[in-house]
């Protein structure tokens, strides 16, 4: 178990430390509790993305599972992703129905059986190049009906001072242990460029640091 895995299980057992990451010689709190807030907590641009929310639903990359909770209090059968079996354990104790594992940077045969994936929380950090973003967007795609949407959040790469797409690598701090990390930042440039040629984009969000794009997989 990594340091940010120890941390959302303590946040869900009820004994969370502080947590924080540190690039060059600053530290930075970071807000984990934030990926177990309710809807009415939610950022902006989420909230606006999940208008679009339709039929059956891959919440890829779904950690603790705050979006497909909210998504199945709205009737959506929702099947939530994600690499980490210590965020299965939580998603499944907090109530998500349906939780598989899954790395999303390994290659899968796919066959589309969902209307909308959702793919939030600046996940394509867990990328490390331009490569891998047009791998896992690829991969999205393909578990999309035609006609069906892709809603993906990412953080405004200038937030940490990069004017251009890059892998960021920093330190994380928790109970008093240090563990290397790195998050990769992709500008809506580079997305754009790495979109599948069977992906459109029909909405662009920006608010506070994050934007949301909602994309169509053409029929």
């Amino acid at each position: 178990m990594d340091l940010i895995e120890e941390a959302f299980l303590d946040i869900h057992q009820g004994s969370f430390a502080l947590f924080s990451i540190q690039i060059g010689k600053k530290r930075h709190p970071e807000d984990l509790a934030y990926y177990f807030k309710r809807y009415k907590d939610f950022h902006p641009v989420e909230k606006a993305l999940l208008n679009a929310a339709q039929g059956k639903i891959c919440d890829a990359a779904a950690g603790p599972g705050r979006i497909a909770l909210y998504l199945q209090g709205k009737n959506h059968k929702v099947v939530c992703l994600d690499a980490s079996l210590v965020m299965k354990l939580i998603g499944r104790e907090r109530g998500c129905r349906h939780y598989e594992t899954e790395d999303l940077l390994k290659e899968k045969e796919e066959t589309p059986c969902f209307d909308t994936v959702t793919f939030f929380g600046n996940s394509l950090g867990f990328c490390r190049n331009a490569g891998d973003v047009a791998f896992v967007l690829r991969r999205l795609s393909r578990k999309l009906f035609p006609g069906g949407v892709l809603l993906l959040s990412v953080t405004d790469p200038l937030l940490f001072g990069l004017n251009r797409s890059r892998q960021l690598s920093f330190l994380q701090h928790y109970k008093g242990r240090t563990q290397k990390g790195a998050w990769f930042f992709a500008t809506p440039a580079l997305i754009r460029e790495s979109l599948p040629d069977e992906m459109e984009e029909e909405a662009l969000f920006y608010e506070k640091g994050l934007y949301g794009f909602l994309m169509r997989k053409k029929r």
